[in-house]
């Protein structure tokens, strides 16, 4: 059985895991648990339950603010003039062995059910998506998606009630 769990260095082979984005793997083998004593970001990883140590893919989250700046016109609607709370997903990546097979898609998922889960004691209104736009584009099919540069793409509140993926 497929589970997500918070990256444990003692249990989870980060050692062994390769995307085949250097910069990905350098970042979950160097400073994924590093980040997390600190409380800069948390790591996720999805494992099998027979095979924990084996990681499928990997997604770190952390608090961010959306300015009002990088907003449309038409999205600010009743929103007030300053930054608003958010969750960023700062690295996502799927190892090589598992590409293709609906990974991607289920670290998104974990993304969308951690904010919602946060979003019950705190106030955010939005998940931040660093990625390059072609990629997302490739994830993501939903109106609530709005891609603000090359490199960032919000999902606005309404993500938490009609998000698929592709």
């Amino acid at each position: 059985m497929l589970v997500f769990e918070k990256l444990e260095p003692a249990v989870h082979n980060r050692q062994q895991f390769s995307c085949g984005n250097e910069e990905l793997d350098v970042f979950l083998k160097k400073y994924a648990a590093q980040n997390q004593r600190i409380d800069q970001s948390t790591t996720h990883v999805l494992v099998n339950t027979e095979r924990r140590e084996e990681i499928l893919g990997f997604i770190t989250l952390c608090s961010s603010a959306l300015s009002i700046e990088d907003l449309n016109p038409s999205d600010l609607g009743r929103l007030p003039r300053y930054p608003i709370p958010a969750i960023k997903i700062a690295r996502l990546a799927v190892s090589s062995r598992f590409q293709g097979n609906k990974v991607g898609s289920a670290l998104l998922g974990h993304a969308v059910r951690s904010a919602l889960k946060v979003r019950e004691d705190i106030g955010v209104r939005a998940l931040i998506v660093d990625a390059k736009k072609s990629i997302m584009t490739n994830v993501f099919h939903t109106d609530s998606v709005s891609i603000l540069s090359d490199h960032t793409i919000t999902m606005q509140q309404s993500i938490y009630n009609n998000y698929t993926v592709k």
